[in-house]
């Protein structure tokens, strides 16, 4: 991600997909820690850098298949559901399609074909 430029009293959220970058892979208790050293003067010396740090836990359940097929349709209906021209590409439907794409159950290969007949590129490089 190329850095950009934060006014003062705005906000800034950066969304990790996990899934693309751990596999969590048994049940169990983790904690998740994000670190990033902000500079704020690109024109001197890094005395001003600082280094910000968050940790969240995460809690990671056995697996429920009821539960996962449910999931997997709530993202594969979004993910295939048409949307407003005007609207696309919209956060919702990216997530969903991104999501469903990295799900490892063969209940997802319906959606992945619908999403491949679709008429958007995306959709269709994803499936």
């Amino acid at each position: 991600m190329a850095p950009h430029t934060l006014l003062a009293g705005k906000a800034e959220m950066v969304e990790l997909f996990l899934s693309k970058l751990l596999m969590l892979r048994e049940p169990g208790r983790y904690t998740l820690t994000c670190h990033t050293v902000s500079r704020f003067c690109q024109d001197v010396a890094h005395d001003d850098d600082v280094a910000v740090e968050a940790s969240a836990p995460l809690t990671i359940l056995p697996p429920d298949q009821r539960a996962m097929g449910e999931v997997i349709d709530r993202l594969g209906r979004a993910a295939t559901s048409a949307s407003d021209s005007s609207k696309y590409p919209n956060k919702e439907l990216e997530k969903a399609t991104e999501s469903l794409s990295v799900i490892q159950d063969e209940r997802v290969i319906p959606w992945l074909v619908r999403m491949f007949q679709m008429r958007t590129s995306n959709r269709k490089y994803t499936a």
